[in-house]
């Protein structure tokens, strides 16, 4: 899991998900994040976000053709600026659990390097 339980450590975001017409739910809550497949939240939602599975993938295979020199955080970002993913609600709790900081970091995401020794040498 990519969540920086330190940074996430008192906060609560709840979105809603509309992706190519099936609903889905996210929940921050007491440093943890949890999900429901094909269901809204049942409580106050912060944000409901609106996008197809082809732009959500691009989104987290960035970078590439459409995200070239961002990672998935800022390729988020820059896909609401652009209108890819509508999004109704609180934008800034959108920004936070999935966008990027002024440094490219993610604001509540922690980026693993995927290039590791398995053994040491």
């Amino acid at each position: 899991m990519r969540l920086n339980g330190e940074k996430a450590k008192g906060k609560r975001i709840v979105l809603n998900w509309v992706i190519d017409g099936a609903n889905y739910a996210t929940n921050l809550s007491n440093a943890a994040l949890t999900y429901r497949l094909r269901s809204f939240a049942p409580e106050p939602v912060d944000a409901t976000l609106t996008l197809s599975r082809d732009r959500l993938n691009k989104i987290n295979t960035a970078p590439n053709a459409a995200y070239p020199n961002m990672n998935s955080e800022q390729a988020f970002d820059a896909a609401i600026a652009a209108g890819d993913v509508a999004v109704t609600g609180d934008v800034g709790k959108v920004h936070e659990l999935l966008g990027a900081e002024a440094n490219g970091e993610g604001v509540l995401l922690d980026r693993f390097h995927t290039t590791f020794n398995i053994i040491e040498p």
